[in-house]
């Protein structure tokens, strides 16, 4: 199953992650049109978006300054966290919020950390507000490789947060 996954984005093509009522769409990071074309067709059904990453070392390649608070709290949170860290880069533009933020998120599930690092590189997840069954993913032009959440460890409800360079906290709902 790795295999076929890191096949499938090293395609430009998805994953398609289902977490019953949620929905996760990953693609390839650094490939405009890869991302473009999700967010063209699922774009009403996307309610948030960041970047997975395996290991927070990883967070440099995407950002041009990380909070020296953002290493803590990464590497002592017990939960999934999502931190938007200001400065995104190498990435597709649309990832990007107004300010040029980045939310990034480091996957300690052991199965989608092994599927990122096998990658090489970060991977986009859009999170969508419909079931799997619902999303219609035949439109989106490519290949989908569909996954349960419950296989893969995927933990589907990550905690928000905002970090700025002077210490700026942020808290958002989920």
């Amino acid at each position: 199953m790795m295999r076929e996954a890191v096949a499938h984005l090293r395609n430009e093509e998805y994953i398609l992650i289902d977490a019953g009522a949620k929905t996760f769409l990953l693609g390839d990071i650094r490939i405009q049109s890869c991302y473009e074309n999700a967010r063209e067709k699922l774009g009403e059904l996307i309610v948030h978006q960041e970047v997975l990453v395996p290991d927070v070392g990883w967070i440099q390649d995407y950002v041009t300054k990380m909070p020296d608070l953002a290493w803590d709290i990464i590497d002592f949170s017990e939960k999934p966290l999502s931190i938007c860290l200001p400065g995104g880069r190498h990435v597709a533009e649309g990832l990007l919020e107004n300010d040029g933020g980045l939310f990034v998120r480091v996957c300690k599930e052991k199965a989608i950390h092994k599927l990122i690092y096998n990658f090489g590189r970060g991977v986009f997840c859009l999170h969508l507000k419909a079931s799997a069954k619902d999303v219609g993913v035949l439109t989106l032009d490519k290949k989908v490789l569909h996954l349960q959440a419950s296989e893969i460890g995927f933990e589907p409800n990550p905690k928000r947060m905002s970090l700025g360079l002077e210490g700026e906290v942020k808290f958002w709902d989920a």
